[in-house]
């Protein structure tokens, strides 16, 4: 489950046009490429094959003018997660067609699908490999060249859950944007529609599968075994803050399982509606809301029916969806505050920050009116700021991936009382705390409602503050709200 050389998957991708189109078009770039537009609306198709690269007499026709003209060439899939061009003949069959193409020696061929051929999928076999099977699409006229790929049969031992008498479908992650959390390829789970017996594993590279993964590495790939042969499955997929497609505008999109066989669904991922806040240019941002367990620290529950706003646009407002997803349009270069409330509800006010590209999303958890009697410092008249730490280090073993050892204060404020807080359930002070816990967090109360600047150091051989990346340094504190402050954890 990997990427083939110059960029391309191993799995071709199906871009899922718009209703105006009619179908689903094949195209054949990297699943994480982003939304380069191809004449129909889709991802761009490869080159034509030009005399110079080979011609070939293999051609198959079905149904009737105009046509999909599809350049066929089947590649192997290889362990390290690339393809080549496969070195045998194969044969490709389109559902809703009788016969089927047989390409030369070397996996090419032509076809000529007409635009009056009904809903097909595409079946590919080659000698020593797995068949593939595509799912059910309509292709526009016009050129296309999709990249088929098959997998040599030493796979099914490295493939989870694997077995001859049942089908195997592999999820493929394929991001439509070019920024933020939809560019990403991690965190998209994949499940059978009607099925949840089926078990979904999720791979970290082309043959080893991410151990107690709920969703997909930024590997994007999963497997999901067992499926039932001579069903036609709808698969979904879900990432909160993104749209995931698996369907076309007309549903067309189906996976046909076979025995023995791998098919293939891939989910496309675009960014989600939301209000513009400002005049653009705009800066897309998403993210979660959630709401934090008072038992359970690490547990965390989509929270809709929450009022999101921003102090640059008041009266613009938006609320999550039931994934506890949303996003927002804010003017680039603006800064910004964020607030969530929600009745039964601490609220909660986060910044302020500067809509820069760096701030592609922001999420909040927000606690129940429970927590108000365990909240480190917490007062319903009072005014606290709580620090959170984020660890921005991309050394793994460096000692600034842990946000412990960070000490905050107030510029000017030194009336203000930091409560460090411990790794408890739910968290509590730290009794004669003096630097931030493995939790990183630190409560600082006793001031007055206004704008204040927040500043931190650490012990460690590390960088940290509050006006790196999209912060600058300072909160617009309120009474009775949770007013939060990111400072960001650096390697040196």
């Amino acid at each position: 489950m990997g990427r083939g050389r110059n960029g391309l998957a191993w799995i071709v991708t199906f871009a899922l046009v718009p209703a105006a189109m009619g179908a689903a078009a094949c195209g054949g770039g990297d699943a994480g490429a982003g939304p380069a537009t191809g004449a129909d609306g889709g991802v761009p198709d490869a080159p034509r094959p030009t005399p110079d690269s080979g011609a070939t007499d293999a051609v198959f026709t079905c149904g009737d003018a105009p046509y999909a003209e599809v350049e066929v060439q089947v590649q192997e899939a290889t362990t390290d997660g690339n393809t080549t061009p496969l070195a045998a003949v194969a044969t490709v069959t389109w559902s809703s067609c009788p016969g089927s193409l047989t390409t030369d020696a070397r996996g090419k061929g032509h076809a000529h699908i007409g635009a009056n051929v009904p809903a097909y999928s595409t079946r590919i076999e080659a000698p020593g490999h797995i068949p593939s099977i595509l799912p059910e699409m309509v292709l526009p006229a016009g050129p296309r060249a999709p990249s088929f790929v098959v997998f040599p049969i030493a796979f099914k031992k490295t493939i989870a859950g694997w077995s001859e008498d049942k089908g195997l479908v592999l999820g493929i992650a394929s991001p439509m944007e070019t920024s933020g959390a939809c560019a990403m390829r991690d965190r998209i789970s994949f499940a059978a529609k009607g099925h949840p017996e089926l078990v979904t594993s999720y791979y970290d590279t082309a043959t080893t599968v991410a151990a107690s993964a709920k969703g997909t590495t930024p590997f994007g790939y999963a497997a999901i075994a067992g499926a039932p042969p001579g069903e036609k499955l709808e698969i979904v997929a879900q990432k909160p803050e993104c749209e995931a497609t698996t369907l076309d505008a007309k549903g067309i999109g189906l996976v046909p399982i076979e025995r023995g066989t791998i098919s293939y669904r891939n989910a496309e991922l675009r960014n989600i509606a939301g209000p513009k806040c400002g005049p653009g240019p705009y800066l897309h941002v998403s993210g979660v809301v959630t709401e934090r367990s008072i038992t359970d620290f690490d547990s965390l529950t989509p929270l809709p029916g929450v009022t999101i706003g921003w102090d640059s646009c008041p009266g613009v407002t938006t609320t999550p969806r039931a994934d506890g997803s949303y996003a927002v349009e804010l003017t680039s270069g603006t800064s910004q505050m964020f607030t969530f409330t929600k009745s039964g509800f601490i609220p909660v006010a986060v910044g302020q920050f500067v809509a820069n590209p760096i701030l592609t999303g922001l999420s909040a958890q927000m606690r129940s009116d429970a927590w108000r009697a365990v909240e480190p410092g917490w007062s319903d008249t009072g005014t606290s700021i709580v620090v959170s730490v984020q660890v921005a280090s991309t050394n793994k073993s460096a000692p600034c991936t842990t946000p412990d050892k960070i000490t905050a204060t107030v510029k000017g404020h030194p009336e203000a009382v930091a409560r460090y807080v411990d790794m408890a359930s739910p968290p509590a002070e730290i009794p004669g705390g003096v630097e931030t816990s493995k939790r990183g967090v630190v409560v600082l109360s006793g001031l007055t409602p206004g704008v204040h600047q927040v500043d931190v150091t650490t012990t460690k051989a590390c960088k940290v503050s509050t006006s790196m990346a999209y912060g600058i340094g300072t909160v617009d504190a309120h009474a009775g709200v949770r007013n939060v402050i990111f400072a960001f954890l650096e390697d040196p």
